[in-house]
């Protein structure tokens, strides 16, 4: 029996309403002080329609959106007058910018433990991590260089490398401070929260997608995001750089696409999106929350051969992020796999996933890849995740999944499981293009945006957020619970 629509949100929404204990309070100060003023507004409530075909363990609940009119008031007075902010921040963004070529960032955290990486444009120095649980900082880890890694698990000798450092033994749900520093100057400060020991300790976690090359939309939506929540972890569902890394498939004539191929890996470390991409498109518009949260992709089409994912990013255990790979977070469990490759019963991504869900006693499973089952939009559904992954889903508990692809907002409910369309994170929007691939879509906005997932003790609270074209804030688009 499904539950009844209730016209309230799950905690108060007025100027004094109470934070639940889960979103952890940060110092904010110039982008983000500016934002949290905005968002700092009584905002009317909107009600979402409810359907009874979403099922038991889903419920819709209120959202509210500020208006333009008070969105536009309550920015007015947080701009500064004489412009002497933002050339600041200007300086001292460019002071960072003359020591790292990739600036650092958090990865691979865990209950106890935690990567800090980054690449210095002084390739003779690496430098080492400060870190503790005061701005103080008190601690410090040696780094290393770090490379990607042979087929037989070691570490090649040459090639691409960032520096590393692990920190260890830290303090489970705690947050820690932490920066870089060279011989000839030191990064600003990051933070991060490292993950429950337990189930019982809630967290927040946000999902981005099809960021690809607007940079500058890109780097807006993260700021915003930023400002507005703390995240433990952010998840990201593919397409986060624009150039695809199988140009070798373009080549011509054909048969000397071997000869190029062979080129590449000896001169460009086989990957075409290395040396651009990367460090162009994705990490200086996912920088605001780059430095203070790790980040969990799943691979897209663009990237879907690049072999730095495995260098730049970090499962929660400190090893590579692999084409699939699961982990935990207080009380949910989260898998991936590459929705590139073969995925049929048989494949080894298909036993990975059976294999990793069913060893999870988690009360909430997040699924997260790029290509979406249900989809109305430009490519539409993809019918074989439907046909090989979803029955996975459904036989081990599986109640939400996230992809993206298909650059707008969506939302589908099928035999228990929420599925999500990612609206695209940075790149442009797509219309909806042929409702007979999705009919039973519940939901469809052409908008960029993000979303928050709130775990709860006793349930998920899910909220999409878009932005109209030329807003500065989001609106809630759409805001649901799942329950286990």
């Amino acid at each position: 029996m499904a539950r009844p629509f209730v016209d309230e949100a799950p905690w108060d929404t007025g100027p004094d309403r109470i934070e639940p204990e889960h979103v952890h309070p940060r110092r904010r100060t110039g982008l983000a002080a500016f934002l949290l003023a905005a968002m700092a507004i009584q905002i009317p409530r909107v009600a979402l329609p409810a359907s009874a075909s979403v099922g038991p363990d889903v419920k819709n609940v209120a959202a509210a959106a500020p208006t333009r009119e008070e969105a536009a008031a309550a920015t007015s007075t947080c701009l500064p007058d004489d412009g002497r902010a933002a050339t600041a921040v200007r300086e001292a963004a460019a002071a960072v910018n003359s020591l790292f070529e990739i600036e650092p960032y958090v990865q691979g955290a865990d209950d106890s433990s935690a990567s800090v990486l980054w690449l210095p444009k002084d390739r003779d120095e690496i430098g080492y991590v400060e870190y503790g649980t005061t701005p103080a900082y008190g601690l410090s880890a040696t780094a290393e260089k770090k490379r990607r890694l042979r087929r037989d698990g070691t570490m090649r000798r040459g090639g691409a490398w960032v520096a590393r450092a692990r920190l260890a033994g830290l303090a489970p749900n705690t947050k820690y401070y932490y920066r870089v520093v060279l011989g000839s100057g030191a990064s600003g400060e990051g933070t991060f929260r490292t993950a429950p020991s337990g189930d019982g300790t809630g967290f927040t976690f946000l999902v981005f997608g099809d960021t690809t090359d607007n940079r500058k939309e890109h780097y807006r939506i993260v700021s915003v995001a930023g400002a507005m929540f703390d995240p433990a972890f952010v998840i990201h569902v593919g397409d986060a750089i624009s150039e695809k890394a199988d140009k070798v498939k373009d080549f011509r004539p054909v048969f000397l696409q071997p000869v190029v191929r062979n080129i590449k890996d000896a001169f460009g470390d086989g990957d075409f999106s290395a040396g651009t991409s990367w460090k162009s498109e994705f990490f200086p518009g996912a920088r605001p929350l780059l430095m203070e949260a790790p980040y969990f992709l799943a691979r897209g089409n663009h990237e879907r051969n690049s072999k730095r994912m495995a260098l730049y990013f970090e499962a929660p255990d400190g090893s590579p992020q692999g084409r699939c790979y699961g982990f935990d977070w207080g009380a949910a469990h989260f898998a991936t796999v590459d929705t590139n490759r073969n995925f049929k019963p048989g494949s080894a991504q298909h036993a990975f996933l059976d294999g990793d869900l069913s060893a999870s006693a988690k009360p909430f499973k997040v699924f997260f890849a790029h290509h979406p089952p249900y989809s109305s939009a430009r490519h539409g559904s993809t019918f074989r995740i439907r046909k090989y992954i979803q029955p996975l889903l459904e036989a081990h508990g599986v109640k939400l999944a996230f992809a993206g692809h298909d650059h707008s907002y969506q939302r589908t409910v099928v035999n228990g499981v929420t599925y999500i369309v990612l609206p695209p994170g940075g790149d442009e929007t797509y219309p909806q293009a042929n409702r007979k691939e999705n009919p039973d879509g519940l939901l469809f906005v052409r908008e960029r945006g993000f979303v928050q997932v709130d775990v709860l003790a006793d349930r998920m609270v899910v909220t999409a957020w878009t932005f109209d074209e030329g807003a500065p804030l989001p609106d809630i688009t759409d805001r649901f619970e799942i329950f286990p």
